[in-house]
């Protein structure tokens, strides 16, 4: 495992509440980015190379015609499938993190406004198929993700912008704990990346934005189709 010193000890101190940010994450990408080993320069595409369509077959593609929100939970099931796979335990650990507070988020709010559930859940984890099948409050998953009741607070926040930040306050909080003991390595690189994209998200959102926001969640989760379960993994 590569360790990088110089690079770790010159980055700045950052929060999610920080009003401006000096360097960002096109800075990281041309100064730090070309300094990594190519086996962690993967950990970083991993993360920013999304897939698009053309990973799918002509014949899948055809499929996809006038369904864009089908396609987007075919990518994003790749996407998360694809880094859950990564043999770096932290940035495994942190797809499947994502992955689920996105599902379990988009669960409790097609509940709150009594939509189908199963049909919106991307991916297929234990948790994934818990999401689809259960009736408990916590689709019985108390004991087995540790963060649930935190998301079901937040889900529960009407102000959308507020909800965004207390989610991106628990992604946060999660990074600082899974790497604490990652001081020079990789992980906190890829971290610092992380921060600083949230941390310009947040400068680039206002009110307006954040009605937006909701709007477009609101409509998208109305809109959903039943996706044959086999499209979902």
């Amino acid at each position: 495992m590569s360790n990088y010193y110089y690079l770790v000890a010159a980055l700045p101190d950052l929060t999610l509440d920080d009003s401006k940010l000096s360097y960002t994450p096109a800075d990281f990408m041309e100064e730090i980015y070309p300094a990594l080993s190519p086996k962690d320069r993967q950990l970083i595409d991993l993360h920013r190379n999304k897939p698009d369509a053309s990973i799918f077959s002509d014949e899948e593609q055809e499929g996809f015609e006038g369904d864009k929100m089908l396609l987007e939970d075919r990518l994003s099931a790749r996407y998360y499938a694809d880094g859950m796979k990564c043999a770096n335990p932290f940035v495994a650990s942190w797809f499947e993190f994502n992955l689920n507070v996105n599902n379990i988020l988009v669960a409790l709010t097609a509940r709150k406004f009594k939509l189908e559930v199963a049909s919106l859940i991307v991916g297929d984890t234990e948790v994934c198929r818990a999401l689809r099948t259960s009736g408990a409050r916590d689709f019985g998953l108390g004991s087995e993700v540790d963060y649930l009741e935190q998301l079901i607070k937040i889900s529960e926040t009407e102000e959308l912008l507020e909800r965004e930040k207390r989610i991106d306050q628990l992604r946060w909080t999660w990074m600082e704990e899974a790497t604490f003991f990652n001081y020079f390595s990789v992980e906190r690189l890829f971290v610092f990346l992380l921060q600083l994209e949230m941390i310009e998200r947040w400068l680039s959102l206002d009110k307006e934005k954040g009605n937006q926001m909701f709007r477009s969640l609101i409509d998208g989760l109305k809109n959903e189709v039943q996706i044959p379960a086999e499209f979902n993994k």
